[in-house]
């Protein structure tokens, strides 16, 4: 379209006149400020010629990333919040050129990307293919900061520009900023909604702006779940008795964005939370998303989503879902070459898990945390051999290594990752779940390519089994039967 490209070449204009420069790491992102000075006039226009990047309607590197990553138009409003996000990640200003690298870093940076099941409605046999969900706001900027070193005193001004970019659209968010997930839809059987561990008396928060359309006391309100752990035998989910509370009923006005013909998206939706106390709403009032509605009533928070015919829908396929349950630390498929334990004569015990996947593939961590050691002095394929204690390296026979503390389900851990080609964070850098910390190698007391997934409770520790946790006890890999084997097998 004719208009979007002049839109475009406006707005390039205003920034380049109003700015006359840039902001370390962040010159994208101003630019995005003066685009919005004109979307106080055009909101429409401009926007979309911000989602096209001013290209005439062309198609650029950024749809082409997207669908080669298996997202469809449904998902293209979310392309603004993309190309403004990675605005920061080039100083230069320069467009990316790579749509393999592209289409890699959106999965891993910005989206959650996964299979929708099929409909679940008699007489439909439907595939809605791939889900794409944008990262919370907090979650892009951590890894702005921590991956691409973006100022972190830009929080404030890339926070306000994403807000005026969306002009009125809202992402679902959850209803409390620090509970562990402990059940969603359909684990449990009759489980509609997500169950969270939250201690009685948190305030329940409104997932988005929207109206209050009923408020009821029932004597039964939802079937929640518990999580259950133990070290042999791994985690279950179990469902337990209805619980007595007030219930509340929230209409949402959804303003989804623009979508690729430029038009705005709106859906109505709901939100339903049970057991809640302390509720001074009345039926009519407006809620402001993140503010409270009241309370809940017992160790846990649950809500569901509604569609518009007030019908249950899977809260995965409209909000992004954290879940306690922590992420693989190699894209899937890989092989468990080695369990933890004891093992023949000369290895001796066996503190974590070995697996393998390819020379050089992507370590990722687990969870968000901070590194709190990492060492990178070793020939990343030179094992085994015992490499020297520099670069922070206090585990020779690790190899290049790094150690994250992290938390899962409310336990703080440290998860070590050893015998890595190259370590790409360092001590005291911030990680988010499923970002690359390095990739697998043959580096320190190493027989083979592989990554050992070490884990501790209480702190760096090398040489003990006393606070020592199995792997297999916090992430839930897939069953033994569906994995396959590598080229090369390996051993620590």
């Amino acid at each position: 379209m004719a208009w979007q490209k002049y839109a475009a070449e406006a707005a390039a204009k205003v920034a380049s006149e109003v700015l006359g420069g840039k902001k370390k790491n962040g010159g994208g992102g101003t630019a995005a400020i003066a685009i919005i000075a004109i979307a106080i006039a055009l909101p429409v226009i401009v926007i979309v010629a911000l989602f096209t990047g001013g290209n005439g309607g062309d198609v650029d590197i950024y749809e082409t990333a997207f669908n080669k990553v298996g997202c469809d138009n449904e998902y293209y409003y979310v392309m603004e919040d993309i190309r403004f996000f990675d605005s920061y990640t080039r100083p230069d200003g320069d467009e990316p050129d790579d749509t393999d690298k592209l289409a890699d870093r959106l999965k891993t940076d910005y989206l959650v990307v996964k299979e929708s099941a099929k409909s679940d409605i008699p007489g439909e046999d439907w595939y809605k293919g791939k889900i794409c969900l944008l990262k919370t706001d907090d979650d892009i900027y951590e890894t702005l900061v921590s991956k691409y070193n973006v100022d972190e005193e830009l929080k404030e001004e890339i926070y306000e520009t994403i807000k005026q970019i969306r002009n009125g659209r809202q992402n679902f968010q959850m209803p409390a900023s620090d509970a562990d997930v402990i059940a969603i839809y359909g684990d449990v059987t009759g489980l509609e909604g997500v169950v969270l561990d939250s201690k009685s008396g948190t305030e329940v928060l409104a997932i988005a702006d929207g109206e209050v359309v009923e408020i009821e006391t029932k004597d039964s309100t939802y079937t929640s779940a518990t999580k259950e752990c133990e070290k042999e035998k791994g985690c279950s989910v179990s469902a337990v008795d209805k619980t007595e509370g007030l219930t509340v009923l929230i209409k949402h006005e959804v303003q989804k964005g623009i979508n690729k013909q430029g038009d705005y998206d709106t859906k109505i939706m709901y939100s339903y939370f049970t057991n809640l106390k302390g509720v001074s709403l009345s039926v009519g009032d407006k809620v402001e998303q993140g503010k409270p509605i009241g309370t809940n009533n017992k160790d846990t928070i649950y809500f569901e989503i509604w569609n518009s015919n007030k019908k249950v829908v899977d809260p995965n396929e409209y909000m992004y879902i954290v879940s306690s349950t922590s992420l693989l630390p190699m894209e899937w498929p890989f092989e468990i070459t080695s369990e933890m334990g004891p093992r023949e004569p000369p290895y001796g015990e066996h503190y974590g898990l070995d697996m393998s996947k390819a020379e050089n593939a992507k370590i990722m961590s687990i969870g968000n945390g901070k590194v709190v050691d990492a060492g990178n002095s070793c020939d990343g394929f030179g094992g085994p051999v015992w490499c020297p204690p520099k670069d922070g390296n206090i585990m020779a026979g690790g190899g290049n290594y790094a150690v994250i503390k992290t938390q899962v389900d409310g336990k703080t851990y440290y998860i070590q990752y050893d015998h890595m080609a190259k370590t790409l964070v360092k001590t005291g850098d911030k990680v988010v779940a499923g970002q690359t910390i390095g990739f697998q190698g043959n580096s320190g007391n190493s027989y083979g390519s592989h990554l050992h997934l070490e884990i501790h409770t209480d702190g760096i520790n090398t040489a003990s089994s006393a606070d020592v946790v199995n792997p297999r006890d916090i992430i839930a890999f897939p069953a033994e039967e569906e994995q396959v084997v590598p080229e090369a097998p390996t051993m620590e």
